[in-house]
């Protein structure tokens, strides 16, 4: 860590004028005199101006904004394009949690793919990183292991709620990020998970990403109206049989499925290349998605898309 960037990031986050630390701002010089490959020389290598943007180089890392609850500081999640970049997201991020002052934490690429501007975030409620203990089976026998989350963030832009964060469904080390737009307003994490869950959906009903899975008695069928591996794509059956060859491949396949005009029937396991796969046994599921008006999930490679 260069020498002064704790006192940069603590004045930041003390929404302190510029001019109480601009003294401490660093150019990248030229590349043979040891500056930056990741940066042309002149740049200031961590920073932030009159508007309280906060930058590492070229990236923008954290903005500072205030509404009718008082102050509030927005952090931005997206992986470093440095190793200095991390560092300064690390120092920037401790200095926020030493202020005590009201912040959340959202890639800023997400919210640029849902065509959203970061200063137009309201922070309304967010959740804390927590560990929880877990139970994996070995050869050995039971052997805890503890699994690290990232807290959610709920915040509203003008009239609409969103969600943003990691499944907690999911498998640790394969967790998915998303961002949705919620039916309507919340007040709370827990209160917009719940607002996702349509009302005919009891809670612990099995589900992977988006998709809940009822169950329930199928009629007797022909066995050539089964499918085999087919992709979910909705929960209408008009819809799902018009589902053209390639759509959504590789993601919630269904390995039995049926179609009638009261719904889309799956059974045995769902398999899908981000979520971890959901074994539903022989026992048919009536498909039901989540309320989401729209969501998002990042990759790695193609980055935010629309799930």
């Amino acid at each position: 860590m260069a020498e002064h960037d704790r006192d940069i990031a603590e004045a930041w986050a003390a929404f302190q004028p510029v001019k109480a630390v601009k003294k401490y701002f660093q150019k990248v010089g030229r590349h043979q005199n040891g500056g930056s490959i990741y940066a042309r020389p002149g740049t200031i290598r961590f920073s932030y101006d009159d508007y309280g943007d906060m930058h590492s180089y070229d990236m923008d890392i954290g903005l500072r904004s205030e509404d009718k609850h008082g102050r509030y500081l927005l952090l931005n999640a997206d992986g470093a394009k440095s190793k200095r970049t991390a560092d300064h997201q690390r120092t920037l991020l401790r200095a926020v949690e030493r202020s005590g002052c009201r912040y959340g934490l959202v890639p800023f690429s997400a919210l640029e793919g849902a065509r959203i501007d970061p200063q137009a975030v309201r922070i309304i409620d967010r959740t804390p990183d927590r560990n929880e203990v877990r139970i994996r089976q070995t050869a050995k026998g039971p052997k805890e292991y503890s699994v690290h989350f990232l807290g959610e963030l709920l915040f509203r832009v003008r009239g609409n709620y969103w969600l943003s964060g990691l499944d907690r469904n999911d498998n640790p080390w394969k967790r998915m990020y998303y961002l949705c737009a919620l039916p309507g307003p919340a007040n709370t994490v827990e209160e917009a998970l719940e607002s996702l869950r349509p009302k005919d959906v009891p809670p612990g009903t099995p589900r992977q990403g988006e998709w809940f899975f009822l169950p329930e008695d199928l009629p007797r069928y022909r066995q050539t109206e089964k499918l085999t591996k087919i992709p979910i794509i909705s929960e209408n059956p008009n819809t799902q049989g018009r589902r053209r060859e390639g759509d959504r491949e590789n993601r919630h396949v269904a390995q039995d499925m049926v179609l009638r005009p009261t719904g889309v029937y799956v059974r045995r396991t769902i398999s899908d290349d981000e979520h971890t796969r959901l074994n539903l046994g022989m026992q048919w599921h009536r498909v039901r998605k989540n309320l989401a008006r729209i969501g998002f999930r990042y990759t790695a490679g193609p980055g935010i898309q629309v799930d």
